[in-house]
């Protein structure tokens, strides 16, 4: 069952993706990946404060998203979850890849919080 907090991150960020609409399929294996998800890491970094936000709350909506579909443990993953130190996180990973999609940063976010929580393995896929 959802918490009261992650019902609203999910909400958050699903409105958001309507607001943004439909991106096409890319390198992920024909996931359909919305909104802010399919922009350019360099996009994010480029971003104003405000923007940024957005960024976050879809982020947010991601984990929580992908908590619901995950297994085990795995499902647990955001305990230690904190704004501002996603951002730093994110804004470190996009200024090294600034290519890479939005997507890619936030799935490999919530795989490196997953490994600091002790939630998942640092060798798990």
């Amino acid at each position: 069952m959802l918490r009261l907090g992650n019902a609203r991150a999910l909400l958050v960020a699903a409105l958001i993706a309507g607001a943004m609409g439909p991106a096409y399929p890319d390198d992920f294996g024909g996931v359909r990946i919305l909104a802010y998800g399919n922009n350019t890491c360099g996009s994010f970094v480029k971003s104003d404060p405000q923007v940024k936000q957005m960024y976050l709350a879809w982020v947010v909506g991601f984990i929580t998203g992908s908590n619901a579909y995950a297994a085990g443990r795995d499902r647990l993953v955001g305990e230690h979850w904190d704004p501002n130190s996603t951002l730093l996180w994110l804004e470190n990973y996009c200024s090294k890849d600034p290519l890479a999609t939005f997507f890619t940063a936030a799935d490999d976010f919530r795989r490196a919080l997953a490994i600091k929580e002790g939630v998942q393995r640092k060798d798990t896929p």
